[in-house]
């Protein structure tokens, strides 16, 4: 989750690039991902043991434990599918309200 608000404000930062928004990009960019590592480190000094198997199963990089086999892709039915097209359809849409052009698929059916 923390990787996807990163991309987020890359994406922002690469869309938009003044100033104001740059700002808040970064801000976003570095909250979420100093955020995680800390956030890991605090866990690997409160559970050692229980941290190292976690993170057989996983990594800090997006999909480098699946490629390296340590995890496989998958795990979500059709709900969680569903779900984050219509959380994704509504928060491109309510870039139309909000910053005033509309975004994602709303761009072609505006």
């Amino acid at each position: 989750m923390m990787w996807a608000f990163a991309i987020w404000g890359l994406a922002h930062i690469l869309i938009y690039p003044i100033a104001k928004n740059i700002v808040l990009s970064s801000a976003i960019i570095v909250l979420a991902l100093v955020g995680a590592a800390l956030q890991d480190r605090k866990k690997a000094a409160l559970d050692p043991q229980g941290w190292t198997a976690w993170e057989s199963r996983t990594s800090y990089l997006p999909f480098v434990a699946i490629a390296q086999d340590r995890a496989a892709f998958g795990g979500f039915g059709a709900h969680a599918l569903g779900g984050g097209v219509v959380v994704w359809l509504l928060a491109t849409w309510a870039h139309i309200p909000l910053a005033g052009w509309p975004a994602g698929i709303w761009r072609w059916l505006a």
